[in-house]
């Protein structure tokens, strides 16, 4: 019987431990010239141009750009007008500090730490109330939005993502601008966790999270860049009738990188015949495990299905990775059955698929390490932490490949929390009159008139004095006087 496949089978032998039941071999163990790269890899020229060496920031403002700022601004505002703080505003370099504070949180692992702790004058950290007081963190915090109310019943009727996809978009839009991949990409699920009120929050049972939004998602394999993404929301309208959800899906994403001679694994989820067909003629090979339930599968692997199209020019190779278990993987980048000298005598597409397949793994591993995630019961907000995430891991990846130094994850984000703080410091700085340190001070806290105490743990008292971090009126009774400042007993608890 012949096949129109090259498979490999894994028979019993323990000498030879492979079985070749039918194979072309070819002088050339890849398949054309559309598997070699026709880009130069790495940070676009748009990013050498505007990431300065002693500034990390100028990394980071690339994915988190002056409109996405100007875009939260606007869309937060609207929203302390609706609850009625006609006065409220915020500047670009206070969202700034607060998204430095964010950062902060995740670098110092304090992501399940309640507020009152990470400003406390004993044992906090001194980054946050020397950034900014604890009441006004949480105001942002109240307030922060990521779209228009009074134009979002209109968008939800055609964007399901509507109250967070124009600043995803944007900072999608970045990552495809300022960087370019290698040849291996690796397209995978990414399952950013919480328990928020969604329609489609997903139960994913093999996570490390169970619950959580699912993103599609497209990872340079050799740096973990993510390149492409966007959310799962269900049916997907866009899809046509003669294209599967997953062919639809994987098309979507290597959209930008078709037409170059690039590579992209999947797993079983995506991998078929048409979307090898579909891909192969857009000039880019695959890599990936695939279903023996497939139609296209030859008679010989699954008895009870007929092969009804012809898989040509393609590697088909079945491993038997435990007993009874066989692992079907098709290859459109190999055309070779070589098999390795180590100890396992795995195929060379074996290997290809080992080392390729966990990129969107280890970034999520890479995020969850200092992640900006905290407990909300808003999904927009988490999408926000996502975001912030992934920016900082793209915003490290350039700066180190523009600079080419070796800094650590941590060390740069410390730099960069730093960094964003100072920006709106020097802001705050440049508004206050140029008295001396002392008297600005007493300035600060000392009211024109008496005013009651507002810290609650008093019968009503009159004071002038106003609390250091939280600047609330405070009367002696509610006072922890340290030298000449003065702190309400609740800030100090």
């Amino acid at each position: 019987m012949e096949h129109p496949v090259d498979m490999v089978y894994v028979g019993k032998d323990n000498e030879t431990k492979w079985t070749i039941i039918e194979s072309e071999r070819g002088a050339s163990g890849r398949f054309g010239s559309h598997t070699v790269l026709r880009e130069q890899p790495g940070p676009t020229p748009h990013a050498t141009r505007s990431v300065s060496e002693d500034k990390v920031s100028s990394a980071w403002q690339l994915f988190i750009d002056d409109s996405i700022l100007r875009h939260m601004k606007r869309c937060t505002e609207a929203e302390s007008a609706t609850a009625g703080e006609q006065n409220w505003s915020l500047a670009i370099e206070e969202l700034d500090a607060f998204t430095a504070l964010v950062y902060a949180r995740g670098v110092y692992g304090c992501r399940s730490v309640d507020y009152d702790v990470l400003w406390n004058v004993n044992w906090g950290p001194h980054f946050f109330p020397d950034t900014m007081s604890r009441n006004r963190f949480r105001e942002i915090m109240r307030y922060l939005r990521f779209d228009l109310k009074r134009t979002r019943s209109q968008r939800l009727q055609s964007d399901k993502f509507a109250l967070a996809s124009e600043v995803w978009q944007r900072f999608i839009d970045n990552c495809f601008l300022c960087y370019g991949p290698g040849e291996n990409l690796t397209a995978d699920e990414q399952l950013f966790p919480f328990k928020a009120r969604f329609r489609f929050t997903q139960y994913m049972a093999n996570k490390p999270d169970k619950f959580g939004k699912k993103f599609w998602m497209v990872v340079d394999n050799d740096t973990k860049y993510p390149c492409n993404a966007f959310p799962y929301l269900g049916k997907d309208e866009l899809c046509s009738a003669k294209e599967s959800l997953p062919e639809s899906i994987v098309m979507r994403l290597m959209s930008p990188y078709l037409n170059k001679g690039r590579n992209v694994t999947t797993d079983n989820i995506f991998t078929s015949a048409s979307l090898a067909r579909t891909l192969k003629a857009k000039d880019t090979s695959i890599v990936g495990t695939i279903s023996c339930t497939r139609r296209e599968i030859p008679a010989v692997l699954a008895m009870e299905r007929a092969p009804l199209d012809s898989l040509s020019r393609k590697s088909l190779s079945i491993y038997q990775g435990k007993v009874n278990k066989n692992v079907l993987l098709l290859s459109m980048l190999h055309s070779t059955t070589d098999i390795g000298t180590n100890r396992k005598k795995l195929l060379e597409t074996v290997q290809f698929y080992s080392k390729t397949k966990c990129a969107v793994n280890i970034l999520n591993q890479m995020a969850r390490r200092y992640s900006t995630r905290a407990a909300a019961r808003w999904w927009p907000g988490h999408v926000f932490y996502n975001i912030l995430d992934l920016a900082a891991i793209n915003a490290w990846i350039i700066y180190r490949g523009v600079t080419g130094e070796k800094t650590s994850r941590h060390a740069f984000l410390c730099q960069l929390a730093e960094e964003l703080w100072e920006v709106y410091k020097e802001k705050c700085e440049s508004m206050v009159p140029k008295h001396n340190e002392e008297e600005h001070s007493q300035d600060k806290r000392k009211a024109r008139k008496r005013h009651q105490c507002q810290v609650g743990m008093c019968k009503c008292n009159k004071t002038t004095e106003k609390c250091e971090i939280c600047f609330k009126y405070v009367c002696g009774k509610c006072t922890k006087i340290d030298g000449k400042k003065f702190y309400c007993k609740k800030c100090t608890l």
